[in-house]
């Protein structure tokens, strides 16, 4: 069972969206935003889309080394 989170709430945007954004080359919370819209109104969730980023920058970071 895959758990969907709502990183931000005024946009709507789900960790799923942000993780394929940075898949696709985001790599910060500014270019995270201009793609989907994640930390543009309030900016509360800032933070949790920096720390998505970070995870799925990690996450992409082993799975290379794991295939050399």
């Amino acid at each position: 069972m895959m758990v969907v989170m709502i990183v931000c709430h005024c946009m709507v945007v789900r960790d799923h969206e942000i993780r394929s954004e940075v898949r696709l080359g985001a790599d910060t919370v500014e270019s995270v935003s201009k793609r989907c819209g994640a930390s543009t109104r309030c900016g509360n969730c800032e933070t949790a889309v920096a720390e998505v980023i970070i995870h799925e920058t990690a996450r992409a970071d082993g799975a290379v080394a794991a295939r050399h």
